[in-house]
């Protein structure tokens, strides 16, 4: 070999070196075989999908599903990340609902897990992450990868996965996405604002006109458009043919949690599209008979102690 460096590298010795970097205390989940190795020449992409994911549902999954098949070969995504907010983060974004369902980021990942598990597309290339706190670098995840590849010849890049709803055309909205970043989107399960009924694209703030990559092909069409602030990184929309419908989402999801009773939790919570919708009916039900055992035992205490209060005043008067 003269010493020459290979052409290819494999992807998991890469990405765990990266969460070896991070702080936290955190948890990740391997793909069940190796997918996809890094290759010298082109650009290779890591897909890196964050939310809430309180819980995960079949939205988050189709949506991940459709842009993974779609997003065309030219895009070489070699590896994808489904990262879980922090449960601080998600404490904030639920604060003034007491009644809301708050899941740990290990929580979230176990229900992911699951259903990437299943499923064989993903499960090869797939990366689950909770627990990481990436603050120490510079926009994060992506941050990280940057710097890390600075010294490395390959050319690999993050992509966000944005929601439907993520992304809209005007100037406030697009400020978020400046800079080197390149972002996918698709409407499988949440309808997006910068597309009307009839397929017309109404140019991103910030943005060029939409190039049509191809149409309606299989079930998906693919558009792109480039950042003016940065010609070599893009948006990229996924559209599909069929969306869902309806629409899942997390709301209905907590929505199934409030209202169901015990022996119909599990029936409602497949029915919302939650994802490992069993494990979360159990988890549901453990922690609402925990929670009755501590108001039981929270009564008797307090029963005792007004005996004993009671008991300690006869003697006083007597």
């Amino acid at each position: 070999m003269n010493g020459a460096h290979p052409a290819t590298a494999g992807m998991a010795p890469y990405l765990e070196g990266l969460l070896r970097s991070a702080t936290g205390r955190g948890r990740y989940v391997y793909p069940l075989a190796p997918g996809p190795g890094l290759r010298k020449g082109v650009v290779n992409r890591i897909l890196y999908y964050r939310g809430s994911f309180n819980p995960p549902h079949a939205g988050h999954l189709a949506s991940l599903k459709h842009v993974v098949k779609h997003c065309g070969e030219d895009y070489n995504v070699v590896a994808i990340v489904v990262e879980m907010t922090h449960d601080e983060d998600l404490w904030l974004k639920f604060r003034g609902q007491p009644d809301a369902l708050l899941l740990t980021s290990h929580q979230r990942l176990l229900y992911w897990e699951e259903a990437l598990l299943r499923d064989a597309d993903l499960r090869h290339r797939c990366w689950g992450i909770g627990g990481y706190d990436f603050c120490g670098w510079r926009s994060g995840f992506e941050g990280l990868v940057r710097e890390s590849m600075a010294r490395s010849e390959f050319d690999v890049r993050v992509v966000h996965l944005a929601g439907g709803d993520y992304i809209r055309p005007d100037a406030y909205s697009m400020e978020r996405f400046r800079g080197p970043t390149d972002y996918i989107i698709s409407d499988i399960s949440r309808q997006v604002e910068f597309q009307d009924a009839q397929e017309r694209m109404f140019t991103l703030a910030g943005c060029e006109p939409w190039e049509k990559i191809f149409g309606i092909h299989q079930g998906a069409g693919v558009w792109s458009c480039r950042k003016r602030d940065h010609p070599a990184y893009t948006v990229r929309f996924v559209s599909a043919k069929e969306p869902m419908n309806p629409n899942p989402s997390s709301t209905a999801v907590q929505r199934a949690i409030k209202t169901s009773k015990p022996e119909a939790l599990d029936e409602n919570l497949r029915r919302s599209g939650a994802l490992s919708h069993h494990l979360l009916a159990k988890q549901i039900g453990d922690r609402k008979e925990e929670k009755e055992t501590r108001k039981k035992r929270a009564a008797e205490y307090a029963a005792y102690g007004n005996s004993m209060i009671s008991y300690l005043c006869s003697i006083r008067n007597w």
